[in-house]
């Protein structure tokens, strides 16, 4: 990633980035204020419009380390805690030292789960995003 062309302090500010992404879409199939960032009908950002979290699915290993890392980021909210974390935008941007969210990491975190999510679906579908058909690597922690 190249890094986020503005910043990811909000939710609307992450929604917005994530509608970069190849094949990214808005819905909201929960309720009017809960947004669902979507590819191919999977989702991979979850938002409240009038909240400051967003959660978005993750490697496993690298969501403990995060969580261990980061108090703002926590294990995914009414969602599969080992798969999905839950980032609380307002805490991490306010939060010092190492423990501080950055533009850039939140940024990372939306690609991730884009990637997630890419990796899973049909050779077919991968294929119609311009994916290569084999692409399917696991994420891991980047710098």
């Amino acid at each position: 990633m190249d890094g986020p062309t503005e910043q990811m302090r909000t939710v609307a500010q992450v929604g917005a980035y994530a509608l970069t992404l190849p094949g990214g879409y808005l819905t909201y199939p929960f309720d009017s204020t809960t947004a669902a960032y979507k590819v191919v009908g999977k989702i991979f950002v979850l938002a409240s419009d009038a909240g400051t979290t967003v959660s978005l699915k993750c490697d496993p290993y690298w969501g403990r380390t995060l969580r261990h890392e980061h108090p703002s980021i926590t294990p995914g909210y009414h969602l599969n805690k080992q798969h999905w974390i839950t980032v609380d935008l307002a805490l991490g941007f306010t939060a010092t030292g190492p423990s501080a969210l950055s533009d850039d990491l939140v940024a990372d975190l939306v690609d991730q789960s884009h990637t997630l999510v890419v990796a899973g679906l049909s050779r077919r579908a991968r294929a119609g995003l311009g994916a290569r058909p084999d692409a399917g690597s696991t994420p891991g922690p980047t710098g």
